[in-house]
């Protein structure tokens, strides 16, 4: 009996904690400003759009656009395209700078080729530049861009030799050999 006692004193007390724990108080940043704690009624007022940063206390999550917080996303009921799009821009991947990569690769493979293998680098390298210039600058597109600069050096010190082989073959005295 004493033990069904001691486990209904736990039970309530718990229940009650977690009553009083459930209370949601949120803050969010204006600026670099910290500002609250709000309640959910209050944050209505505020006027936050869905792009704030707003940090539920309690939690240990760090702050969040208001749009991703479960708790807040009726508050922007009547703006049902604004989250598709942010969720748009968060997935979004940078396809030129992937095309960079593929081309960068295929440069390693074609590029002994003389005239095939230069057009494809600077295709490769223009790709890559301009999918730098893009966001999010992922793996492929910063590893794109230094292959072909690699590549590059790579052509410049082949070419530098090709000319310097030529040189010699041009001033070696071929009467040597002929008779």
């Amino acid at each position: 009996m004493q033990k069904l006692k001691l486990f209904r004193y736990f039970c309530v007390r718990f229940f009650i904690t977690y009553l009083f724990s459930m209370k949601q108080e949120f803050y969010y940043l204006d600026g670099n400003e910290q500002k609250g704690p709000f309640s959910i009624n209050e944050l209505k007022s505020v006027g936050l759009n869905p792009y704030t940063k707003v940090w539920k206390s309690g939690t240990k999550l760090e702050w969040t656009h208001a749009i991703d917080v479960s708790e807040l996303q009726f508050l922007f009921a009547s703006e049902p395209k604004t989250k598709q799009i942010y969720q748009s821009e968060k997935n979004q991947s940078n396809v030129v700078g992937k095309a960079g990569f593929i081309l960068a690769l295929t440069v390693i493979g074609l590029g002994w080729i003389p005239v095939v293998g230069w057009i494809i680098w600077v295709v490769a390298i223009s790709l890559s530049i301009t999918g730098m210039l893009k966001k999010p600058k992922d793996f492929f597109t910063v590893a794109g861009f230094f292959i072909s600069l690699l590549m590059f050096i790579i052509f410049a010190i082949m070419e530098n030799n090709i000319y310097q082989m030529a040189r010699k073959a041009i001033e070696f005295n071929w009467n040597t050999i002929l008779w």
